[in-house]
């Protein structure tokens, strides 16, 4: 992978892309904006990445793999694009102090999500991320001990799930679960002799769920297929990103959603046995 910060001399036999004769006001121009009105709703061009006063614009910014990502200093103060969590750097890569005005960009090859943040003011939130997939390609997310991956299609109003937990009984995905379940939008399942049995069901209280179908809704779940091995269950289903159901959830893409995961002991093949472990996460549709 390889790295290129505005303003830094060419090391021998090493060519580096000199992106600060490049003002970002001309770069803000050429997507028709002025850098000193920017709404919330503007974007920057295709895989830029605005570094604002305190945030990065957009936080996530999903690319084919082999695309070169460019950052661009839109502010009036330095900021860094170093890989890793809260602080911690993970040493895939480090911008170093780039300059108001100045860019630095860098090839994504592999497939993967890669955060980063400004080591200037990840104290005040300022953090990123690059998703890298291939069209087709499954989200994932491992968020303990459960596994999370989802493939929207925006054409087709669809959106594909896989939820697998270490289970041999129901595995269970929630959306809109805050703090608890009531309100959410749940799917659960499980696998008996290699046959899913999935249930679109309804958060009607802060630990209780029943099917959509009994309380005036409809099952819009199609698609179901699961696998149980090696202890774990799996379970894979397409729901809408907008139903129309009253009963169901609306997704829109690239948005932040808070899920509640939870799975019930071994054997549990119901919809009803109480859960063994739940865990709340965030997700990025």
């Amino acid at each position: 992978m390889t790295e290129k910060r505005g303003r830094m001399p060419e090391s021998h036999g090493t060519a580096r892309m000199r992106l600060a004769a490049i003002p970002v006001a001309v770069l803000l121009a050429a997507a028709g904006l002025v850098c000193n009105n920017i709404s919330d709703e503007d974007l920057p061009p295709a895989n830029h990445v605005w570094m604002q006063a305190s945030t990065f614009r957009p936080e996530t910014l999903t690319v084919n793999p082999g695309t070169v990502v460019t950052w661009t200093n839109a502010a009036d103060v330095n900021h860094t694009a170093t890989s890793g969590v809260s602080g911690v750097p993970d040493s895939i890569w480090d911008s170093g102090a780039v300059l108001p005005g100045d860019s630095f960009v860098r090839r994504f090859r592999t497939s993967g999500t890669y955060p980063y943040y400004c080591q200037f003011h990840v104290g005040m939130g300022m953090k990123g991320c690059v998703v890298v997939r291939r069209t087709g390609e499954y989200n994932t997310d491992s968020l303990d001990t459960f596994v999370v991956q989802w493939l929207p299609n925006a054409d087709s109003n669809l959106i594909r799930f896989r939820v697998s937990a270490p289970t041999t009984g129901w595995v269970s995905i929630g959306f809109n679960a805050m703090p608890r379940m009531e309100g959410s939008n749940i799917i659960i399942g499980y696998v008996v002799n290699d046959t899913a049995y999935i249930q679109d069901n309804y958060g009607s209280g802060g630990w209780t769920h029943e099917p959509d179908t009994l309380a005036g809704g409809a099952d819009n779940i199609s698609g179901k297929s699961g696998s149980e091995a090696d202890g774990r269950t799996e379970i894979q289903f397409t729901i809408p990103l907008n139903s129309g159901d009253a009963r169901d959830y609306t997704l829109e893409l690239d948005r932040m959603y808070s899920i509640i995961l939870a799975y019930g002991p071994d054997g549990s093949d119901d919809f009803t046995s109480l859960h063994e472990k739940y865990e709340m996460a965030s997700i990025r549709i």
